[in-house]
């Protein structure tokens, strides 16, 4: 299993401590296809899932499928419990420096 598994699944149980294990200091996400910058820090990112896993207590992810080559990780996701009724999904691209996700890029995202 590859650290976005790892991180997926740390994000399914709700472990803040262990998911935010996963990802550097200066880690930083994108929108893929706009380049905003939507993330900047890991202190940043453990605010956004506290949030998150506050509003959304149902949420949960799964991998449908993943490709890694060197230091990326490029996922399809499906997203279940942020909008209700509806899944979503979409590709997320990891960058893995010193075994931490560093940069992550969302895109690609579709609602059903």
């Amino acid at each position: 299993m590859n650290i976005a598994e790892l991180q997926i699944q740390a994000y399914n149980k709700r472990d803040l401590e262990i998911f935010l294990d996963f990802y550097s200091e200066d880690f930083k996400a994108y929108m893929l296809e706009s380049g905003q910058k939507i993330t900047d820090g890991r202190e940043q990112l453990a605010q956004i899932m506290t949030d998150s896993f506050g509003k959304f207590k149902d949420a949960r992810s799964k991998v449908l499928e993943s490709v890694v080559q060197g230091d990326l990780i490029v996922q399809k996701e499906e997203n279940h419990g942020h909008i209700p009724g509806k899944v979503v999904t979409s590709l997320t691209i990891y960058e893995v420096k010193d075994d931490k996700i560093r940069i992550m890029w969302f895109g690609g995202r579709t609602v059903e």
